[in-house]
C-alpha cells in the first residue's frame, strides 16, 4: 500500500437500489440496513415503519430525480449508502437548478474508516 495509514483492504461492490424495480429480497436488506442505520445514528428514536419508509422511497418526486447506490461486502449484505438528488430536467427553473446536487449516504459504524470502492 501506498498510504501507510490506509484501512485494511475489504472487498466491496457497489449496486444500484431502484424503488420501483426492486426486488422482495432487495427491499428487505434495504430496510434491514436503513433500520440498523438509524439505530446507530439516533439509538433508541422512534422509526417509520417498514410500509411508512417504502412508500417514502417509492413516492414521486416532481421537481427532483433521486438515485441511490448501496455499498455490498463479501457476502452481498448492504454496509453503506449514497444518494444523490438534482432537478429533473424539464421542471420549472430547471437550467438555474441544474449545476446542483445534494448528496447524502453513510456506511454501517463497524465499516467507517475502511476503504470502499468509488461508485
Amino acid at each position: 500500500m501506498l498510504e501507510p495509514r490506509a484501512a485494511d483492504v475489504r472487498h466491496f461492490a457497489t449496486s444500484v437500489f431502484d424503488p420501483q424495480q426492486a426486488s422482495a429480497e432487495e427491499w428487505r436488506k434495504a430496510l434491514a440496513y436503513w433500520r440498523l442505520r438509524n439505530e446507530q445514528d439516533f439509538p433508541g428514536e422512534p422509526w417509520p415503519s417498514d410500509a411508512d419508509n417504502m412508500q417514502n422511497v417509492r413516492q414521486h418526486t416532481p421537481l427532483q430525480v433521486v438515485h441511490r447506490i448501496f455499498a455490498l461486502d463479501g457476502r452481498g449484505g448492504i454496509v453503506g449508502s449514497l444518494n444523490m438528488s438534482f432537478r429533473r430536467e424539464g421542471t420549472p427553473d430547471y437550467q438555474a437548478y441544474a449545476p446542483f446536487v445534494d448528496v447524502w449516504g453513510g456506511v454501517l459504524r463497524h465499516i467507517g474508516g475502511k476503504a470502499l470502492p468509488p461508485c
